[in-house]
């Protein structure tokens, strides 16, 4: 049986945030501690538990402070290489979903226009019953398709 998706949303329920927090917690404990192992890496994991006031430092707080040692060592260019600030990730998120909803609308647009096509085949419908933007998109459809398939045929 395969598990629903997991809503990421705020726990109400104090005792079922709490043993989430330590389900989850640990779990991800288990992954980095096996990531590390079979991957040959070093990493450590600080978990802060606002409820405790608690921290829960994985492998140990001398590892811990050698790696951060090590890490801030590492020239200012090495160490932000790969860094995210929350204000970059989304901005980088904002940025699929714009390519994501440009070729979406695309896609929509080839579907009305392959209707307006279907109006014209199947329902004998004439020309000067659609509007004037519907002729101009269904125009540079067509010269589009006319573009890809000259130049499939080149192709071959």
């Amino acid at each position: 049986m395969t598990r629903s998706k997991v809503k990421l949303a705020w726990i109400q329920k104090k005792s079922s945030r709490k043993s989430t927090f330590k389900n989850r917690s640990e779990g991800l404990l288990m992954k980095v501690e096996q990531l590390c192992i079979l991957c040959d890496l070093h990493a450590f994991v600080i978990i802060y538990n606002p409820d405790t006031e608690e921290l829960t430092v994985w492998p140990n707080h001398q590892e811990v402070e050698q790696l951060l040692r090590r890490f801030m060592r590492l020239p200012d260019f090495t160490r932000r290489r790969k860094m995210k600030d929350q204000e970059s990730h989304m901005e980088e998120i904002v940025a699929h979903m714009q390519v994501e909803q440009t070729r979406v609308l695309k896609k929509n647009k080839e579907m009305e226009l392959n209707d307006v096509i279907g109006q014209i085949e199947r329902k004998g419908k004439f020309f000067h019953e659609f509007s004037h933007k519907e002729l101009t998109d269904l125009d540079s459809f067509l010269k589009e398709k006319i573009v890809k398939q000259n130049n499939k045929i080149l192709r071959e």
